[in-house]
C-alpha cells in the first residue's frame, strides 16, 4: 500500500513523539519541568493536542475528519481512554492522579479534532506548531533563557525553522513557481515573521522578558530554512527541466 504524504510524515512524527511522551508522563517530573514553571495543565493541552493530531492525520490523511467515519471516533475515544489510562497509572510512578489533568487531556484532544475537521492536513499542521511555540514560549513563569540556555536556543531555530517549512507546504504551488529569489524567499518567510512578532509583543503583555538572542536565534532558523527551501526547491526544478529536455 502505498502511503500519502501526510500520513508518512504523521506515522514518523509520531514514532518519535510517542515514545518520548510515554517516557515523560510515567517518571518522576523532570526537574527542568519544574523549572520553567509552567502549568501542569497546559503542558497536558499540549502534549494530546500533539497526540490527538498526529494520530487523526495518520487515521485520514488525506482529507478532513469527517464524523460520519467510525475511524473518526475510534481516534476521539482512543486518545480520551489513553488519557484516563494514562491518569490511573500515575501513582505507580511517584505521582497522583488528577481529574483535572484528564480534562486538559480532553481538552487538547478535542482542541485537534476539531483543527483537523475545519483544515486540511499542512493548514491544521501550521495552526498545532504556532500554537505550540506561541505557549513554550510566553506560558512559564521562569525564564527560559537564564535557566536553560541551551535548550531555549535549540527550541528557537528548531520551532521556527519547522513552522518554516510546515508554512511553505500552505503556499500554492503555481504561486511558488513564478516567485524566484527574494520573492520566494519572501513568500517564505512572512507568516513565520509573524507569528514571532506576535509571540514576543504578546510575550510583553504577559510580563514576559523580551530577549534579543531569541528573537535572533529564531530569525537565523527562519532564515536558513526559507534558503534551504528554495535552494532545494530551485535543484528540483532544474533537475527536472533537463530530464524533460532529454526526452
Amino acid at each position: 500500500m502505498i502511503l500519502s504524504q501526510p500520513r508518512r510524515l504523521a506515522l514518523v512524527l509520531l514514532g518519535l513523539y510517542w515514545p518520548g511522551f510515554f517516557i515523560l508522563a510515567h517518571i518522576p517530573i523532570p526537574m527542568a519541568v519544574r523549572r520553567a514553571g509552567m502549568s501542569d495543565k497546559t503542558l497536558h493541552v499540549l502534549a494530546y493536542m500533539l497526540l490527538a493530531f498526529l494520530l487523526g492525520t495518520a487515521a485520514s490523511p488525506d482529507r478532513r475528519l469527517s464524523w460520519r467515519r467510525v475511524r473518526s471516533w475510534l481516534v476521539l475515544v482512543g486518545v480520551i481512554g489513553y488519557g484516563a489510562v494514562d491518569e490511573l497509572v500515575q501513582a505507580k510512578v511517584g505521582r497522583t492522579a488528577d481529574l483535572h489533568d484528564f480534562i486538559a487531556d480532553v481538552v487538547g484532544c478535542c482542541i485537534a479534532m476539531g483543527v483537523l475537521t475545519l483544515l486540511p492536513f499542512w493548514r491544521g499542521f501550521a495552526v498545532v506548531t504556532a500554537a505550540t511555540i506561541f505557549a513554550l514560549s510566553n506560558l512559564t513563569t521562569a525564564n527560559p533563557a537564564a535557566s536553560f540556555p541551551a535548550i531555549n536556543a535549540v527550541f528557537h531555530v528548531l520551532a521556527y525553522g519547522l513552522f518554516t517549512v510546515v508554512w511553505s507546504r500552505n503556499l500554492p504551488s503555481c504561486v511558488l513557481s513564478r516567485a524566484v529569489g527574494l520573492k520566494a524567499v519572501a513568500l517564505r518567510v512572512s507568516v513565520p515573521l509573524a507569528l514571532l512578532v506576535l509571540t514576543k509583543a504578546s510575550g510583553r503583555f504577559l510580563s514576559r522578558p523580551l530577549h534579543a538572542g531569541e528573537t535572533v536565534l529564531a530569525l537565523v532558523g527562519i532564515a536558513a530554512t526559507a534558503l534551504a527551501l528554495c535552494f532545494l526547491s530551485s535543484a528540483i526544478t532544474n533537475l527536472r527541466r533537463k530530464s524533460m529536455s532529454g526526452l
